[in-house]
């Protein structure tokens, strides 16, 4: 077992891995559990979970599914960049963050506890998807690259001001 990246695995053609099913299945129970506690929390607050809930929720959760199974979408790109020129997918990649930036703008205005929660799963299934990327083994580790190692900690980022949005929303008026 040498020290280096997976044979083959990075270049264009390369399929990314994709997790088992069990380990899928350990992923998402407490993704679930995460949003059953909190649906649970506000029924007993007199709440019926809104259509933020829901949203979040379903999205979380396909969102999951779909990083999981990321080598089963290969050639998805080869087929929008057929169809599409480069400047139009740029356009349409800056446009889609853009819309997502000003979704979850609104989303945190309307449910600063709820984006928390949401937040937090965000930044953990970020650290999923870069660590799946390299074997876990002394020398594979030590071999990290720069770019994954910024993103490991920018995961502990995400997860920290999700801690922080929500613990803002359930004790309104405390400085953190």
């Amino acid at each position: 077992m040498g020290g280096g990246p997976r044979p083959g695995y990075g270049l264009q053609n390369e399929a990314p891995p994709t997790l088992p099913a069990w380990v899928q299945v350990l992923i998402l129970i407490p993704i679930v559990g995460i949003y059953a506690w909190t649906c649970i929390q506000d029924l007993r607050n007199g709440r019926r979970p809104g259509r933020d809930f829901w949203i979040a929720a379903l999205g979380t959760i396909l969102a999951s599914l779909l990083l999981f199974n990321e080598g089963r979408l290969t050639g998805i790109e080869s087929k929008v960049t057929s169809i599409l020129p480069l400047h139009a997918i740029q356009f349409l990649a800056v446009l889609v963050v853009v819309l997502l930036g000003w979704g979850a703008h609104r989303f945190k205005r309307r449910s600063k506890r709820l984006y928390g929660i949401v937040e937090i799963l965000f930044g953990a299934l970020s650290a999923i998807a870069v660590v799946t990327r390299f074997k876990f083994a002394a020398v594979e580790i030590s071999q990290m690259s720069l770019s994954q190692f910024s993103a490991l900690v920018a995961s502990s980022y995400v997860v920290a001001r999700g801690l922080n949005n929500y613990y803002e929303a359930k004790h309104p008026g405390t400085l953190v």
